[in-house]
């Protein structure tokens, strides 16, 4: 490769770094340079299988540098020089499985992030931030495979985890290019009582894509998203309830924020009694809310006339 001067001359030097480590260190190198940003030991041990010990010998041979108390990283062009060499070293399986590992332990890291839901969910935005490189990487890794299981346990932490930081341009690209990933569902599919993980997934995208865009005022888009989605959903299975309570949300929002309230209301009311029969509590408040806000808005105006 054709390298600028001061590069190759950084490549030299690795290369005698690298020529210096043992072959554990070297697998060790190259299996961490999956991380992008800075990373915990925890995550060095589940995701790279890389030890304490190895860790601490490449910290003291200055490849892998601590930033904060548990927390390690590697400059780009030594990780970038890593992952050459792991193309070389480990097998593609090998490499396909750490990629795996990845995105299982940080999108399982979001799911278990119940404190977004507290009543001081900023100190769990503060953790998420710290690692949203990670999860950039390990949710695209998950669209790539499409691996709908995985994308729709992060989805709604996810999601939460944009809006408490205001990422909501970050939100809509996210959901854009993963729906972007399938083909569009078939118009007969709202027949039919069988539905895949995948199609499932894309429904929950399509509605939490219309949600986004209703934050950002783009109505027009976030109404092609919910009826897209409501089109397409199974009537009669139960299982798709809270989905529906959630696109009908939606559609009222849309309506509302348009100045339509005459016709956001009953779909609000539609969604608290779906909301209802799911037996998901938060989902029911939330509904409740947005018919509230509704009703209040409605009252006001009333009293002004």
């Amino acid at each position: 490769v054709d390298l600028p001067p001061r590069q190759r001359s950084l490549r030299a030097v690795f290369d005698y770094s690298w020529q210096l480590l043992t072959p554990a260190e070297q697998q060790a190198l190259a299996q961490m340079s999956i991380f992008r940003a800075a990373f915990s030991r925890e995550a060095a041990q589940r995701v790279a299988q890389v030890a304490l010990p190895q860790l601490l010998a490449l910290v003291n041979k200055s490849l892998v540098r601590t930033v904060a108390a548990g927390r390690y990283a590697m400059h780009e062009l030594v990780r970038q020089f890593a992952a050459e060499c792991g193309a070389v070293q480990l097998a593609t399986e090998e490499r396909a499985a750490i990629a795996q590992r990845h995105a299982d332990y940080y999108l399982h890291f979001v799911q278990a992030q119940e404190g977004l839901w507290g009543e001081q969910p900023q100190n769990t935005v503060a953790q998420l931030l710290q690692e949203i490189e990670h999860l950039r990487q390990a949710w695209q890794w998950a669209v790539d495979q499409k691996d709908a299981a995985l994308l729709l346990a992060a989805l709604p932490n996810l999601a939460r985890a944009f809006d408490l930081a205001g990422l909501y341009r970050e939100a809509a690209a996210t959901w854009q290019s993963a729906l972007a990933e399938w083909q569009p569902l078939r118009s007969e599919q709202s027949n039919t009582t069988i539905i895949s993980p995948a199609q499932h997934c894309q429904l929950r995208l399509q509605i939490e894509a219309a949600r986004t865009e209703i934050v950002l005022g783009n109505y027009e888009q976030a109404a092609m998203y919910v009826e897209a989605a409501l089109t397409h959903m199974p009537i009669t299975d139960e299982t798709f309830t809270a989905m529906r309570a959630l696109a009908q949300q939606q559609l009222g929002m849309i309506y509302y924020r348009q100045g339509e309230q005459a016709k956001a209301r009953p779909l609000l009311a539609t969604a608290v009694e779906l909301a209802q029969q799911s037996g998901e509590t938060r989902l029911t408040a939330d509904c409740l809310l947005s018919l509230g806000e509704v009703e209040l808005y409605q009252g006001e105006k009333s009293a002004q006339h």
